[in-house]
């Protein structure tokens, strides 16, 4: 006789019934916002008060996986929400009172100009695409930025929705509303934006060897290639994928897909003149799979080369 554990079923059921109830206090209104001044405290006033109003209807339930996965994702959309509209709100005469009582003071000053020269060094690293991440510490380094320095600015950045994490490691893109305001800010370098102090003769960038960040200014080019250190990362990346391909938890059609994504990547790793957009392509659907699967299912020896192929994505 044969017996089968069925108790992961039965911990799967608990919590989809927990998921459903949990959901029903999600309907109908979860809170009123009222903005004042759509500043940034305003606005980080009612981040938080909307964030607490989502956590106060789930209540017991927001440690179920299923609802905590949803109110995160309820939270990043309505944060977006809130820092667009205070932003298309904001009244310019507070914004540039602002600026002008800032700039005398130096320490301020400082810190809104390496936030603008972070964000800017973002932005030429991803092209302006929300879709690429890059390790926010190299960004800093680039820069000569300290730790904290480069960790307080990211913070702040991450809290006014230019930028967020995108992965374990240290991983950030750029999100569309810190692409407007770059782009406001080089557009009209002589005044202020909502963030950052008027941009001209303020933009410091500093040695950036071997960085993922391109060097100079926006019109340059970034000639990216395949060289021996990338290829033998990549083949030792997709080697450590293979050899755990048949264990992961995905659909026998997407399995085909991605073997086949590994084998696409790996016949042009070892060709002589590879086309560098089939790698890119094949590479970042490999990592979209790996993080549907999510990293409690992958092994230390397959994550330990995701920064590497992170980091070779935001290049091409």
């Amino acid at each position: 006789m044969i017996k089968v554990d069925l108790s992961g079923f039965d911990k799967l059921q608990r919590e989809l019934e927990e998921a459903s109830e949990g959901l029903k206090s999600l309907d109908g209104e979860i809170t009123k916002l009222v903005f004042t001044n759509f500043d940034p405290l305003d606005t980080a006033r009612a981040i938080h008060q909307m964030e607490a109003a989502i956590d106060e209807k789930v209540g017991r339930y927001s440690q179920n996986p299923i609802i905590k996965s949803l109110t995160e994702s309820m939270k990043e959309h309505f944060r977006q929400k809130i820092l667009e509209e205070s932003s298309s709100h904001r009244n310019p005469s507070v914004t540039a009172a602002a600026s002008l009582e800032d700039s005398v003071n130096p320490v301020v000053e400082k810190k809104r100009k390496q936030r603008f020269e972070y964000m800017n060094a973002l932005y030429e690293a991803t092209g302006g695409r929300e879709l690429l991440s890059v390790d926010m510490a190299e960004i800093g380094m680039a820069l000569s930025f300290s730790k904290e320095e480069c960790e307080a600015t990211v913070e702040y950045l991450r809290g006014e929705g230019l930028l967020k994490h995108v992965s374990l490691g240290g991983f950030i893109s750029i999100t569309h509303l810190g692409v407007v305001e770059v782009e406001t800010a080089l557009q009209k370098p002589d005044e202020p934006t909502a963030h950052f102090p008027a941009v001209q003769n303020t933009i410091n960038i500093h040695s950036m060897n071997n960085s993922v960040i391109q060097q100079g200014g926006s019109l340059n080019s970034q000639n990216v290639v395949l060289d021996s250190s990338d290829k033998a990362m990549i083949k030792d990346f997709l080697s450590a994928l293979g050899k755990e391909v048949s264990g992961f938890p995905i659909g026998e059609e997407e399995r085909q897909e991605l073997l086949s994504d590994i084998n696409t990547v790996s016949t042009q790793t070892d060709s002589a003149r590879p086309r560098l957009g089939l790698v890119r392509e094949g590479l970042k659907s490999i990592v979209g799979v790996l993080g549907k699967i999510g990293s409690s299912v992958i092994s230390s020896e397959i994550t330990s080369h995701l920064p590497a192929i992170h980091a070779y994505l935001s290049r091409l």
